[in-house]
């Protein structure tokens, strides 16, 4: 039976219901019962502001499809195409934004399916005006279908063809309920206080005094007062005009009641009345009246896991209930924009192990990682130092140790040498998409978040980073075979291999978040100072404002510099522990080379696991830190090893060790 005739045809099945479906609604279009005007938000400049927030977060969070209920992530899927390009007129993130815009705003949001085939996948989506749709209640299986009204004319719809994205609502379980309807009665007093405001200003701002005379004054002469008054005076461009009395006539001031000072006060109460409504912290839409630094960060936080993390499940549930089934086994996954403190979780979970609480399987799992055999064991390691039993012992090992230090740092000055440029130009590049962004404003109507594309951002530093992180790690992971006679091969087929490159750049978006966060600090600042858009863009030398220009000049500076230094380090030291671990070894030494600090001074030497090794990778971004491994060869460690075989064997260790990594042997 077609979906037209089940709208008419009032079908009964003969079964009871608990669904609240009255009679004579069974199969017939019901409005929304609760009106709200939506266009409200081009009238109060707070919840256009909130909305364009919140619609743009969602927006600027990658949308990722994966295959089966695994983190495998397919590029080409027709899932993610239609997600990517849903129609010829719309992007995904456009989708997504006008999404959450009406969410917001009404409470629903309709995506209309094109063109299904048999499989029920639409050929184009489409996002309906949530205003003019009207659910068709059945009471066996509470939705029938749907009404679109377009020009007067009533288009039925299939459930089948329709994805109806809703807030919940307690009265009505057909309609969402959006934060617009939920603080109506609020707006409706906002709205008063905005045109009293208007009146306000529009008479000339205040009424600031009175004229008085002892005498009394004619009436003719009285309206005449009245008229140059109003001319003269009235208007927001007539303010502080000097006024000429006429003889007799006396001005005196009068000031506005504490009650008409209260009622103005109230624009900052109902503006965070609506902020606290729609879940944005002031610092996110550039009030820092009582912001820090520090509360910023906290600010930011709070709103990714308390305000957005929510709706963005919300839009992705729906999305995996009812669209992605129907291309297959597949997810679709929203990126996480708050990411845990993930050196804190291991360092705790590190600890934890030492302390003898967990095992080490339990500290593998809680860090994502696969059990290994004998690790179920509770143990309690006591701290191990190489202690030498002779001169000549301690002499070799560390000649062996120091000339792979001194290689490490040699292959590591020359991959900075080689990737400071393409950093510099990254963050040149970086700087003219933001500058394009800001320098296309004429105002102040837009929120600083706008003029940064997170995903665009991180898919060019993703770029970049994926190489360096490759060609460091494939040299430093070959390097590591020299201590074991082995000829290792680095090969991104090999899942541990590509998991290893994968992590690497999980942890690069903290560069682009630094970034981020000075760049919306100077514009944030400059709007406060009331600066214009050239100023905020290129800084203000006068008053000590470096604008958006100085965080880049910054970046290409000692920043590069670190970047490169840092994620060459992490990569060679990652890659090395990776080597070691597939050559079956468990511990490692710490060396910390001469820039020691007191962090440093106190691991140098020690024997860690390579789990913890890998949890520490360096102690701060110029740390030398390398690893070396602690192999027990038929009882003998490497340092006996060095003081049995003697100087002979340390010199030709000595000799592999200093070979740059990826030089030929």
């Amino acid at each position: 039976m077609g979906f037209w005739s089940k709208v008419f045809g009032l079908v009964s099945y003969g079964r009871k219901s608990i669904l609240d479906v009255r009679d004579y609604d069974d199969g017939r279009q019901v409005y929304n019962p609760i009106k709200t005007n939506e266009e409200i938000m081009l009238a109060i400049s707070w919840v256009y502001t909130c909305v364009r927030l919140l619609a743009t977060s969602v927006k600027r969070t990658p949308l990722r499809v994966y295959q089966g209920n695994g983190d495998n992530e397919l590029i080409g899927d027709p899932l993610a195409k239609i997600l990517q390009r849903p129609n010829p007129f719309m992007t995904g993130r456009q989708l997504l934004e006008g999404t959450q815009t009406w969410k917001e705003l009404n409470g629903n949001a309709y995506w209309f399916l094109e063109d299904i085939d048999g499989r029920g996948r639409p050929k184009n989506i489409w996002l309906l005006d949530s205003r003019h749709m009207a659910v068709v209640p059945d009471k066996q299986e509470m939705i029938r279908g749907y009404v679109y009204e377009v020009n007067g004319k009533q288009i039925p719809l299939d459930k089948d063809e329709v994805l109806h994205f809703k807030n919940f609502n307690p009265f009505n379980p057909y309609y969402g309920l959006g934060t617009l309807q939920g603080i109506a009665a609020m707006l409706e007093t906002e709205q008063y206080r905005s045109s009293y405001d208007k009146a306000f200003f529009k008479n000339g701002a205040k009424l600031s005094g009175v004229l008085t005379t002892p005498d009394t004054i004619p009436e003719h002469t009285f309206e005449q007062l009245k008229r140059e008054v109003k001319q003269m005076f009235r208007g927001v461009n007539n303010f502080h005009k000097v006024a000429v009395l006429q003889k007799g006539l006396e001005f005196k001031e009068i000031s506005l009641s504490q009650k008409d000072m209260e009622f103005l006060g109230m624009a900052k109460f109902n503006r965070d009345q609506i902020l606290a409504a729609f879940g944005v912290p002031p610092a996110k839409i550039g009030i820092m009246e009582n912001a820090n630094y520090s509360n910023s960060e906290e600010q930011d936080r709070t709103f990714w896991s308390e305000t957005m993390a929510p709706r963005l499940m919300d839009l992705q549930d729906v999305i995996n209930n009812e669209l992605a089934p129907r291309f297959g086994n597949n997810h679709v996954e929203f990126d996480e924009m708050v990411k845990e403190d993930e050196e804190a979780n291991v360092n705790q979970a590190v600890a934890l192990k030492e302390a003898g609480i967990l095992t080490v399987n339990e500290v593998r799992e809680r860090l994502g990682y696969d059990p290994m055999p004998k690790g179920d064991e509770i143990t309690l390691p006591e701290p191990k130092r190489p202690t030498p039993e002779d001169e000549e012992g301690a002499k070799a090992w560390k000649s062996i140790t120091d000339s792979f230090q001194r290689s490490r740092i040699a292959y590591l000055a020359l991959a900075k040498k080689i990737f400071v440029p393409d950093i510099i130009n990254f963050f040149n590049e970086q700087e003219k998409r933001v500058l394009n962004r800001l320098l296309a404003r004429k105002a102040y109507q837009f929120i600083p978040n706008e003029l940064w594309d997170q995903l665009t951002e991180d898919e060019q530093l993703a770029e970049l980073m994926r190489v360096l992180h490759i060609t460091v790690a494939k040299s430093a992971y070959e390097k590591a075979g020299s201590w074991f006679e082995e000829d290792l091969r680095f090969d991104l087929d090999n899942p541990k291999h590509a998991e290893l490159i994968q992590n690497l750049g999980r942890k690069i978006t903290r560069i682009n978040e630094t970034t981020r966060k000075a760049v919306i600090d100077q514009v944030t600042e400059g709007m406060r100072r009331g600066y214009s858009i050239n100023q905020i863009a290129h800084g203000n030398p006068e008053e000590n404002f470096k604008g958006i220009a100085g965080v880049f000049e910054q970046a290409r500076g000692y920043r590069a510099e670190m970047i490169a230094r840092s994620e060459s380090a992490d990569a060679y030291n990652l890659a090395d522990l990776l080597a070691y671990e597939e050559l079956g070894q468990s511990e490692v030494y710490v060396l910390d080379g001469v820039d020691w600090d007191e962090e440093c001074r106190r691991a140098n030497g020690q024997v860690w696991s390579i789990e913890k090794a890998r949890a520490n990778p360096k102690d701060h971004p110029n740390c030398t830190r390398a690893f070396a491994p602690y192999v027990d060869l038929d009882g003998l460690s490497f340092e006996e090893i060095a003081r049995k075989e003697g100087e002979e064997w340390a010199e030709k260790m000595s000799k592999k060790m200093l070979r740059l990594p990826g030089a030929k042997k």
